[in-house]
């Protein structure tokens, strides 16, 4: 890519665009499972990675500070609560050290990381991206659930969640 995008950003100049990556865990192997990823990104990207683990702790792999936080029951509210704040404290520690503001949030599906990257783009003024990873409306997605009214508002959940995000 030559030139500059619509962001500004041309390839090789100091300033690269500050990203915070939202994964869903656990990830137990962290160089292993998104090592690689992050340090081929920092070619061209800077920023925060939150990944449950574990473990908690902060490494730098590239250019990104990667922050995990310890793995209970996802769907706990206190899980999603601590999730969300440590996303927060490690993005404003991240602006203070560099000067500078975010530019993208991206969720590593719609569903579970997804509406956790819907709060953080907005709270921090960020652009917001979800990888989509599955065919929401294919049918046979919903088959484990013997009741076709389960099966029915299981697939209209998951399809407005994945429309919403």
């Amino acid at each position: 890519m030559t030139g500059s995008d619509d962001s500004g950003y041309t390839p090789g100049t100091a300033e690269k665009p500050a990203v915070l990556f939202l994964f869903r865990g656990p990830k137990q192997d962290i160089d292993h499972e998104i090592g690689t990823r992050m340090r081929l990104l920092s070619a061209d990207l800077s920023g925060v990675v939150l990944v449950p683990s574990l473990d908690e702790k902060t490494r730098r792999i590239g250019e990104f500070d990667v922050v995990t936080i310890r793995f209970t029951r996802s769907s706990s509210p206190a899980f999603n609560i601590k999730y969300l704040r440590t996303a927060l404290r490690a993005v404003r520690s991240w602006e203070r050290r560099e000067g500078r503001k975010f530019d993208l949030v991206v969720t590593e599906d719609a569903m579970k990381t997804g509406f956790h990257g819907v709060l953080m783009s907005r709270m921090i003024g960020a652009r917001l991206i979800a990888e989509v990873n599955g065919d929401y409306w294919n049918d046979a997605n919903y088959m484990e659930l013997r009741s076709v009214y389960k099966r029915a508002f299981k697939k209209w959940l998951f399809t407005s969640i994945q429309k919403f995000v």
